[in-house]
This record gives structure tokens, sequence and C-alpha cells, in this order.
């Protein structure tokens, strides 16, 4: 299992937006990932990730929302999911959240192949102020899709 192929499929993370709270879809589209590793001698290599995108959703009534995002990410050896990630995300000045995404990666050894992630997304400013969401997206490193909805 090669760290930089899990990272790099760690890059398929996007983010999931829309202004209602009623169901979305939308897509994703990743800038270059500049990767980090680390290994102590004896030691299998860590590694994390920071990557920037944009994503477009489209909500069950046909608003569109186009919000850009930061990322960071590790891997997370051990654990039931092959990698984490926390990103920020902005539509303007003052909408923004954050979300916290977890990957399953199917093919390690071809991160063209698909991906799955999940995450739980946190209003922190404007009109998501104090909302939750949940979403899934299904893509490579480079783009990809999502849907998911933010609770009222």
């Amino acid at each position: 299992m090669r760290v930089e192929t899990i990272l790099a499929a760690l890059a398929a993370t996007c983010l999931a937006t829309t202004a209602a709270a009623e169901p979305f879809t939308g897509t994703y589209q990743n800038g270059p990932v500049t990767m980090v590793m680390v290994s102590a001698k004896g030691e299998p290599a860590q590694g994390g990730a920071y990557w920037q995108g944009s994503t477009t959703a489209v909500s069950k009534s046909g608003a569109t929302t186009k919000s850009t995002y930061t990322c960071v990410g590790w891997l997370t050896p051990g654990q039931a999911t092959t990698n984490t990630a926390v990103c920020n995300a902005a539509d303007n000045d003052t909408d923004k959240w954050s979300v916290q995404i977890l990957c399953l990666v199917p093919d390690i050894t071809d991160p063209s192949k698909p991906g799955t992630c999940w995450g739980a997304m946190i209003g922190t400013g404007g009109k998501y102020a104090g909302k939750t969401g949940q979403f899934v997206q299904y893509g490579t490193t480079v783009s990809g899709t999502s849907q998911g909805a933010w609770n009222d």
C-alpha cells in the first residue's frame, strides 16, 4: 500500500453546499495536492495533504450555490477508513462552513478509480451559522459528485 496513493485518494474529498435545508446534488473540482511525508526509523511512513478546490451544488428546488474550499487531510492507518480530512469552505465573505470527511478507497493501486467519502457539515457563519448537515460523495482525486442536505 503506497502512502502517496492513499493521500492522493484523500484529495478526492470535496465539499457539498446548498443555501436551503433541502436535499442537494453537487459536483467538485480539486486543485493540485501538496503532500507531506514523515518517517521515523523502523516505523511506517505517515503523511498528510493540503489542497483547495471548488464545488457547485443544486438544491431540490433548483437553486445553485458555488463555493470554494481549503482542506487538510491525513492517513488513518489501522482504522476502518483509509483517511480523513477537515475543510473550511465559503460561498462568499460571510456564508461559511466546515466539514469533516472520512473516505474509503476501493482500489489504492489506481487513484484514477472513484472512491467514496462521507462527512458532516457544520455552519460557521452567515446563512449556515448554527446549522449541521451531512453528505456523501463519489469521485476521483480530480473531480466527482456529491449529495446531501443541511438539517433545519
